[in-house]
């Protein structure tokens, strides 16, 4: 009998957590830290929100995206694959370019591109950048904004405040370009913002389910325990003798 019972018994709750995304950069240092720190900031483990830097995924994006592609199938083997993938790499002047985003699309993936680089990016910040400009330029303007802007830099709270800007106008670039039909051909012009707003709307990391049975943790318990037990009081009440 108390074999019977033992084996009845449920198994301890699970406490992995579900990975939401994967995103891969091409940058070793500033696109990596900028949203490594948006992790951070938005109170996600590194397994719910996984940010990988170029010295680990490639310097091209085409590397990015089999890197992308590797590490998505590896979670898929173990039951738990990303909700959403994203690679993040600058169009500069790679030449697998136009390779890299068909293959990331035919894969699935999200891309946050910058043409010509991730500093476009920082700019939309401060202003509205729609006349054509090359990398070396972008990187000479950032300065006139954040003075002791590097690489190295960590530019995520010092951009925060205007991150709405950012996003607009991101989004007002895209629309100048609508035009063409391919508008990531277009220098300038960037969808990191939409990158942005995905995280934006992601919630800190939890488990992957519930206590097994659907049984309340023992918090709720706690916060309910009291009016279940009054009510289970007030049902046991004698009632009133009729006269």
């Amino acid at each position: 009998m108390a074999g019977s019972r033992k084996s009845l018994r449920r198994p301890p709750p699970s406490r992995r957590v579900k990975p939401l995304a994967l995103i891969v950069c091409e940058g070793e240092k500033t696109e990596f830290q900028y949203f490594e720190r948006f992790r951070q900031a938005k109170r996600l483990s590194a397994t719910a929100l996984e940010v990988v830097p170029g010295d680990t995924s490639g310097s091209n994006p085409k590397s990015i995206v089999e890197y992308a592609r590797k590490r998505s199938k590896e979670q898929r083997s173990e039951k738990l694959p990303f909700d959403r993938v994203w690679c993040v790499f600058d169009r500069d002047e790679h030449e697998w370019w136009d390779d890299a985003l068909t293959q990331a699309r035919d894969n699935g993936f999200e891309v946050a591109f910058s043409n010509p680089c991730f500093e476009l990016w920082i700019l939309l910040h401060y202003v509205y950048q729609s006349a054509q400009i090359e990398r070396a330029a972008a990187l000479s303007k950032v300065p006139e904004h954040l003075p002791d802007y590097s690489k190295s830099s960590d530019i995520y709270d010092t951009l925060l405040p205007s991150q709405t800007t950012a996003v607009q106008n991101a989004q007002k670039l895209r629309a100048y370009h609508a035009r063409n039909c391919s508008p990531e051909t277009h220098n300038p012009s960037t969808t990191v913002d939409r990158l942005v707003e995905y995280l934006n709307g992601l919630e800190a990391s939890r488990p992957l389910a519930a206590r097994p049975g659907g049984a309340a943790s023992p918090d709720a318990r706690g916060r309910g325990g009291g009016r279940s037990s009054s009510r289970r009081r007030a049902s046991r009440k004698t009632p009133r003798t009729k006269r």
